[in-house]
């Protein structure tokens, strides 16, 4: 992506795939410094070998997913130095059904203003995995210096993931 050029996807049953991509000094006032997903039907992502780096927001400074029901895959994807002045340094997620897959992906230095400083999610219902999945120095405010989770039901799995 072009340095401070954002990406809104405003996606309705759509499958998306991100690969080989580097998102890096994106900037928004509200969610999503890199990419804003905005939707209320199915969706299915992938993001392969992506790196988010130097990413700003409000909200979900790498990634921001708002409202609907969505599937979320990351493969071996770095998020680094990404900054939110609220919630989820690197990612948010909220107000939806939730399933997201962390594969041998790295949040390194990521910072939340309030809670959340790598992951933020606040979910009707999640089943997310983390697979050998590495945090090193995320920061949060308030609560959640790596991970923050809040669902109304299910659970979030951690296989071989480091939090240091």
């Amino acid at each position: 992506m072009e340095k401070g050029k954002k990406l809104q996807l405003n996606l309705h049953l759509i499958k998306t795939t991100f690969k080989n991509l580097m998102f890096t000094n994106n900037r928004a006032n509200t969610g999503g410094g890199a990419i804003n997903i905005d939707n209320y039907l199915n969706n299915n992502n992938s993001y392969i070998n992506c790196g988010f780096i130097n990413n700003s927001a409000r909200d979900g400074a790498a990634l921001n997913v708002y409202a609907g029901s969505n599937y979320n895959s990351f493969e071996s994807c770095e998020f680094i130095n990404n900054s939110a002045t609220r919630f989820g340094g690197a990612m948010r997620y909220t107000r939806q059904i939730n399933a997201t897959n962390l594969n041998n992906c790295v949040f390194i230095g990521n910072t939340a203003g309030s809670n959340g400083g790598a992951i933020y999610t606040n979910t009707y219902s999640n089943k997310n995995k983390y697979n050998n999945t590495l945090f090193i120095n995320n920061n949060a405010t308030n609560n959640g210096g790596a991970i923050y989770i809040n669902s109304y039901s299910d659970s979030d799995n951690f296989t071989n993931c480091i939090f240091m």
